[in-house]
């Protein structure tokens, strides 16, 4: 397969990739696709292939439950690297290595290429003040953050941090500044929600231990 090196038009660009890589899984016999044929396959879009291929079945979903800690670490490294200034993601051998499996291949395919299919007609390079080097460097953080967050046991908060990721990955492989600003910015409506719900959580539990007697007050360990 050949790896896509264009940057002249990133809608165009985009969807190639997403048919090659549909060609890839639709082609390939069950067990033979690991992440290692994808991420060569999108040459320098490795980044931004990941974060899509990985926060799509998130948001459809597609990975069985519990995979959340798995993906957000995922991000988090590749998040990490694109801050290190790397021009393609590395991955330890036991991960690229590791095959897609049949029921994720299969759903991929039924699901995930017809929503990236649409999101190509949206997608194309504009905005490049936000697609230099500070908007990817707060690209990276973000993406960074959302992969700790869905790493971190939050019930319902795997969904809302891989729409943000979802949403880098296109920009980052189209050069789409809108795409970008979008995941930045949902990505600190996240962080923000958070930080308001355990500072709430906090003040609430600090006012109940007011009312309950000095006998069944719970002792904080710090």
């Amino acid at each position: 397969m050949p790896v896509l090196s264009d940057r002249g038009n990133g809608g165009i660009r985009l969807s190639r990739l997403i048919d090659d890589i549909a060609a890839l899984l639709h082609d390939r016999e069950e067990g033979s696709v690991s992440l290692g044929d994808l991420t060569e396959a999108a040459g320098e879009g490795g980044f931004g292939l990941i974060f899509v291929l990985f926060a799509l079945p998130m948001v459809v979903p597609v990975l069985p439950p519990g995979t959340a800690a798995a993906v957000g670490l995922l991000f988090a490294v590749l998040a990490l690297q694109m801050l290190m200034g790397r021009r393609k993601p590395w991955l330890p051998s036991r991960w690229r290595t590791r095959p897609v499996s049949p029921k994720v291949k299969r759903l991929t395919l039924e699901r995930g290429v017809p929503v990236l299919s649409r999101i190509t007609r949206w997608s194309r390079p504009r905005w490049a003040a936000v697609t230099g080097g500070v908007g990817m460097r707060c690209a990276a953080v973000c993406a960074f953050a959302m992969g700790i967050v869905m790493v971190m046991p939050i019930p319902f908060m795997n969904t809302l941090p891989a729409l943000a990721v979802l949403c880098i990955g296109v920009g980052l492989i189209s050069r789409d500044g809108l795409f970008l600003a979008a995941g930045i910015g949902a990505s600190g409506i996240i962080v923000a929600l958070l930080t308001f719900a355990v500072a709430a959580g906090g003040s609430l539990f600090g006012g109940l231990m007011e009312w309950l007697p000095d006998s069944m007050r719970v002792t904080m360990p710090f």
